[in-house]
């Protein structure tokens, strides 16, 4: 049995324990001398001078002890001295009061009781030793009268005569006080160890809670649940699952090898496979055993003919996903989940839920600070800070030596005023949203389509030079030209134009507002020049920024 005793536990929490005791001791002092006190008939005429005695030494000892200072040495002293003083009571208490017999014989059960439950099992043994030594002695000096008692009984009532016999009596006090302190102290560290096991989920708790930021993308977030789970909680392997719709994806993981690394982001899954959709539908920790059949995008990931924990993220109405683990085997034992496992794992859910969910808007809003409400195209402060971000890239490789450049246009609607001034300005936001679908659908993936104010858009091209630049606007305006969009009324809208200006940072110091002026320039020029054209900016060695 795994006990704690009162060697083990910290100096403060003793002295604490010990005090507490003591006055309890006070208490019960004082409740026996007035029992006494008005039912003297239960004290034997020759005890009462020891009696008193007993009860002033009893009391001096426990107001002094209540003086020790709370230092470990003094206090373990006090309390193994106390042990003695309690059974020495106890014993001339009872031996005065009827022997075995007393009515008082409650108080060794209190004693015991007191004991073991304040300061564990080991405490508990000591004072049954004492009590039953001390119940010993009183049994081999009990009063004569009780023996007289039990013979006057055989003959009238045999059964009442055998509960009063002093050796049955103590046989019984014995076994009573060596059962009680054994389902005190079963029962005593059986709740210490689950108060410790809470205390240390809620220690891991903190720990996960540290461990996780919902400042952080969704797939920082989702990294750190899967190398909580591995690093932490000791499971093999863990990918987070994170809904999108009908669909699974995995976003992070942990203890994954190369090939499911770079899978991350891409491998997708059904959220109506089994048994994905049971640990869904359930809301709570879903063991699979090895021989499960499982969907091939997990097995993919966490391997096949593996033990697996899938722990739904979010409610079961609303999912927001899914950890998958690879369960850990443990010395001697297959791998299972216990108890504590399901606990830990609910909690982790728990506090995973509401990162990501907090990670999720976190993302929303930084999306939208950086988003154009109509079209949802990146807004004219992205693009700055985008755009200086290629630069200093382009300029880092240079200085490698390798060849960089980064092209930006300018592109503006020709005659938009008089669309919304003729066809209403519903009708111009129709126009502003075609234009921003028709650009960002023949672009590069790379490049970045932003609107830099009314009907003003800009385009960042990485890797390409002037003539790559040019090609992409003749894309846009070509896509312009087939893009078709009526009005209110159904009233077909002219076809739409745009007037283009390019430039291009091939190297040197050309800093950003240089390289926008000349884009701002040529297409100042493009429309100076009839509209619907593509003008590109004089070769980089006209851009030079005096400023560097």
């Amino acid at each position: 049995m795994s006990v704690t005793s009162s060697e083990a536990r910290p100096t403060p929490q003793l002295a604490a324990r010990f005090r507490a005791l003591t006055l309890g001791r006070l208490v019960a002092l004082l409740g026996v001398s007035v029992l006494l006190g008005t039912t003297g008939a239960l004290v034997d005429p020759a005890g009462w001078r020891l009696l008193g005695w007993t009860g002033l030494g009893y009391l001096a000892w426990n107001l002094f002890a209540l003086l020790l200072p709370a230092h470990r040495g003094p206090q373990r002293i006090a309390l193994d001295v106390s042990l003695i003083i309690d059974a020495a009571a106890l014993g001339v208490t009872l031996a005065v009061t009827g022997g075995p017999a007393s009515p008082l014989a409650f108080l060794l059960y209190v004693e015991v009781v007191a004991l073991t439950l304040v300061f564990g099992w080991w405490t508990g043994v000591r004072i049954c030793v004492l009590l039953s030594m001390a119940l010993i002695w009183v049994a081999s000096t009990g009063p004569p009268a009780l023996s007289e008692v039990v013979g006057l009984l055989r003959d009238s009532d045999l059964a009442l005569a055998s509960a009063l016999e002093p050796e049955i009596r103590t046989v019984l006090l014995l076994l009573g006080m060596w059962f009680a302190a054994g389902l005190v102290a079963t029962l005593s560290t059986v709740t210490e160890r689950e108060l410790r096991g809470l205390i240390d989920d809620l220690a891991l708790l903190r720990e996960i809670n540290h461990g996780l930021d919902s400042s952080k993308s969704l797939a920082q977030v989702c990294d750190g649940v899967a190398d909580t789970l591995v690093g932490t909680f000791g499971y093999e392997r863990a990918v987070v699952w994170l809904a999108e719709g009908d669909e699974l994806i995995a976003v992070g993981g942990a203890g994954l090898d190369a090939a499911a690394q770079l899978e991350l982001g891409a491998r997708r899954v059904s959220a109506k496979a089994y048994p994905l959709h049971n640990a869904l539908r359930a809301g709570e920790p879903w063991p699979v055993p090895r021989d499960d059949p499982r969907p091939g995008a997990v097995e993919r990931m966490l391997g096949t003919q593996t033990p697996l924990v899938l722990v739904p993220l979010g409610e079961a109405d609303q999912p927001l996903g899914i950890i998958s683990a690879q369960v850990p085997k443990r010395v001697g034992r297959p791998p299972r989940l216990r108890h504590r496992d399901v606990r830990l794992l609910s909690m982790l859910a728990g506090e995973a839920s509401l990162v990501l969910d907090n990670a999720r808007l976190h993302a929303e809003l930084r999306a939208r600070a950086v988003t154009d409400s109509l079209t949802l195209l990146p807004n004219h402060g992205f693009f700055h800070q985008r755009l200086q971000e290629e630069l200093d890239r382009a300029r880092r490789r240079r200085e490698r030596g390798e060849r960089a450049e980064v092209s930006v246009a300018l592109f503006d609607l020709d005659h938009f005023k008089d669309v919304n001034d003729t066809f209403g300005h519903p009708t111009g936001d129709r126009v502003l949203k075609a234009v921003a679908r028709a650009a960002d659908r023949v672009l590069r993936s790379a490049d970045v389509v932003c609107r830099y104010g009314g009907e003003e858009f800009a385009v960042i091209l990485p890797d390409a030079n002037g003539r790559d630049a040019v090609r992409a606007c003749e894309r846009i305006r070509a896509a312009l030209h087939a893009t078709e969009v009526a009005s209110d009324d159904g009233r077909p809208l002219p076809r739409i134009t745009a007037s283009f200006g390019v430039a291009t940072f091939e190297g040197g110091p050309v800093d950003r507002p240089a390289l926008l002026a000349a884009a701002d320039e040529a297409l100042y020029s493009a429309k100076r020049s009839g509209r619907d054209q593509i003008v590109r900016a004089p070769e980089p060695s006209d851009l030079r920024s005096a400023t560097g």
